[in-house]
């Protein structure tokens, strides 16, 4: 949805070039995350993959507090908004 709206106020400044470049990142990302997709879905496991251990515990917490904050983030969005609220007004002059 956010790059759809970058795409249109792109295309209403009549910034093409910027559109394109925002066509094309998007297509780069479409390509590299269907090759995740790609190897998690649809090909067969082999036997490393079937062989595999769990990550140690120092890997482990970052990604679950990152987890922990993305979900409370996701809830609550208050302080991330207020802060974007602020620079907003910083950078165009007029509250929203």
């Amino acid at each position: 949805i956010s790059k759809w709206y970058l795409l249109v106020a792109a295309a209403q400044q009549g910034w093409w070039w910027l559109a394109a470049v925002i066509l094309i990142s998007s297509l780069i990302a479409v390509v590299y995350i269907w090759r995740i997709v790609e190897a998690a879905y649809f090909k067969p496991l082999s036997n490393a993959a079937q062989d595999a251990v769990e990550a140690p515990l120092g890997l482990l917490l970052p990604t679950w507090a990152l987890v922990a904050l993305n979900v409370y983030f996701g809830v609550d969005a208050t302080w991330t908004a207020s802060i974007a609220s602020r620079i907003a007004v910083a950078l165009l002059g007029t509250p929203g």
